[in-house]
């Protein structure tokens, strides 16, 4: 019985995680093609040095998207709502196929 409630629990968790990761990836993905994610960026210069010292000027990213923290907080929201206090490798799993999935969702973006 206990197996077969394990097995059920571990499904159900299955269930729920793809429903809130689909509901998070719309959120992100309809901001990226609305566009107005590239506004008011927030970029930095910074300087890099080679062997040679030989210097290049770069600007990078000096925070990220308010769209990737707005999904990430909300990711963490829906874990603590669902296992805060019982983070088993279910909810691990999800955390990393979340993270692979709005990787693949930025790249697509960005190509």
């Amino acid at each position: 019985l206990a197996q077969h409630l394990s097995e059920v629990a571990s499904q159900s968790f299955s269930v729920w995680a793809l429903s809130v990761a689909n509901k998070l990836l719309h959120g992100v993905r309809t901001a990226f093609r609305r566009g107005d994610w590239r506004e008011h960026p927030a970029w930095e210069e910074m300087t890099l040095r080679d062997d040679s010292d030989a210097e290049e000027n770069i600007r990078v990213p000096s925070q990220p998207s308010r769209y990737v923290m707005s999904f990430l907080f909300s990711a963490c929201c829906e874990l603590h709502h669902a296992v805060a206090h019982t983070l088993d490798s279910d909810a691990i799993l999800f955390v990393k196929e979340l993270c692979t999935l709005l990787l693949q969702t930025l790249t697509t973006f960005l190509e």
